[in-house]
């Protein structure tokens, strides 16, 4: 998969709720995370394919019929967690898996709240010392800092707009 920065006009594909909400893609995170090399600093590239792709679908997964992710924060920590945890990317995991979070939360009309700033880059430090087990560990934590976004907040389109995502993350993430 190349992770070519002029590639990043991606359109979001929406889901009904039945369907489970709105479900980033694997070429959708690969923009998230090349906006982040952009704009902090750092080097392009996917280490591992197959473990994008399976971190991309971790949030949907499902057990003899059970959805093992079923609410919007459970599937924003799923994200948060795997990108903060596994070395998918050559560099900038921690801040891919705070921005795809995020914009997975707007996409779905919610947001990190400005008192999360500080706090999402010693939860992302601590995830990638694994100080957490799992994504439902850090569901308590996001639902302190999320707030719901009003009614004329726009969702990301085609190119992908992530100007309302994570401002002011340290870029040593």
């Amino acid at each position: 998969m190349s992770s070519d920065p002029s590639d990043n006009a991606l359109a979001f594909q929406l889901y009904s709720p039945e369907d489970g909400g709105v479900q980033l893609t694997v070429e959708q995170i690969v923009a998230i995370h090349d906006h982040m090399i952009e704009k902090h600093g750092g080097q392009y590239g996917v280490l591992d394919n197959n473990l994008l792709e399976s971190v991309a679908q971790g949030p949907y997964q499902e057990f003899f019929g059970m959805t093992l992710f079923p609410t919007v924060m459970d599937k924003a920590a799923k994200y948060m967690f795997d990108f903060s945890n596994y070395q998918i990317f050559c560099d900038g995991n921690k801040r891919t898996g705070a921005e795809t979070a995020d914009v997975f939360l707007q996409l779905n009309g919610l947001s990190f709240d400005e008192k999360a700033q500080g706090q999402l880059y010693q939860l992302t430090l601590d995830i990638a010392n694994h100080r957490f087990k799992d994504s439902s560990e850090i569901v308590p934590f996001l639902s302190e800092y999320v707030k719901p976004l009003g009614p004329d907040h726009e969702l990301p389109s085609a190119p992908i707009n992530l100007n309302g995502g994570i401002k002011n993350i340290n870029p040593s993430l």
